[in-house]
């Protein structure tokens, strides 16, 4: 998560976009000069978004053939045994795996480049508090307050941390109050942050930990606790804000591994610390 958190510390540049009046002014000409100076930075902006964008969907696009690709290797060594599941020269000269990390790659620098641009054109306006923002500053921030729904909603699906994603979203409607798009992912991130027993029953017996993940989202790293000896590692998934916690264990069967015992009331607890002693990812 360090390069998001590089991202993200970008929206610290923002706390300079609002500034006082100021002796404004200057020749027609000028301001003139300036409007089509700030309209051609925004139609910039927009091709690098839509490069941006496109290259998200070929990462996407490859990913979801990463992993048929996956599912077939594995079908086809069910069948055949490991041996007749040997790739080919060819084959591994188009890994789908090595092109995801390619993409990943290539997607995370045009990322961090576009949201660098985004924020600057957004302070370069020199906004003044109280007065409307000009059409091409208000669909900028518009902007970036999709890209940090982005960065917080990767927060909670790959870290299960829904503290950082909530405190995005208050920071990003600091500068975009009306968004309703930021007003209903943060009702999401705050109704979801604790497990409640409806959403703990959607978690079977037997699923395998990528089932599960799917059906109550991933948990915060802290919250992860495994057991070599024993061979078996639980899932905690926070409650209430005192720590209470709901767990979910998993115990290898095959090759994976699977779960074997959900219990809601795991951890009862009243008190400040939350499950796994670290509240940031609560």
């Amino acid at each position: 998560m360090s390069r998001k958190l590089n991202r993200w510390g970008l929206v610290l540049l923002l706390a300079a976009l609002v500034v006082p009046l100021g002796c404004g002014g200057g020749e027609a000409e000028k301001a003139a000069a300036a409007n089509q100076a700030q309209e051609a930075a925004w139609k910039d902006l927009e091709a690098q978004k839509a490069e941006l964008d496109a290259k998200r969907q070929e990462l996407a696009a490859a990913r979801e053939a990463a992993k048929a690709a996956g599912e077939e290797e594995a079908t086809a060594d069910q069948a055949a045994g490991d041996d007749a599941a040997e790739a080919d020269d060819a084959a591994a000269s188009e890994d789908p795996a090595a092109r995801v990390a390619q993409l990943e790659s290539e997607v995370q620098q045009e990322t961090e480049d576009f949201y660098r641009a985004l924020v600057e054109f957004i302070n370069s306006a020199g906004l003044v508090e109280g007065e409307e923002p000009p059409a091409p500053v208000a669909a900028a921030i518009h902007m970036k307050s999709a890209e940090d729904m982005l960065v917080a909603q990767e927060y909670i699906d790959k870290g299960g941390n829904y503290r950082q994603a909530i405190d995005i979203y208050n920071t990003a409607l600091g500068v975009d109050p009306d968004n309703a798009d930021l007003q209903q992912a943060l009702a999401e991130a705050e109704a979801n942050r604790y497990m409640s027993e409806e959403r703990f029953a959607n978690a079977k017996k037997g699923m395998t930990e990528e089932e599960v993940r799917e059906v109550l989202g991933t948990p915060y790293h802290a919250n992860v606790r495994t057991f070599p000896e024993e061979k078996v590692e639980a899932w905690f998934y926070p409650v209430t804000p005192q720590g209470s916690a709901a767990a979910v264990w998993f115990r290898p069967s095959g090759d994976t591994m699977k779960a074997y015992k959900l219990n809601f009331e795991e951890v009862v607890k009243e008190g400040p610390t939350e499950v796994g002693g670290d509240s940031e990812g609560s």
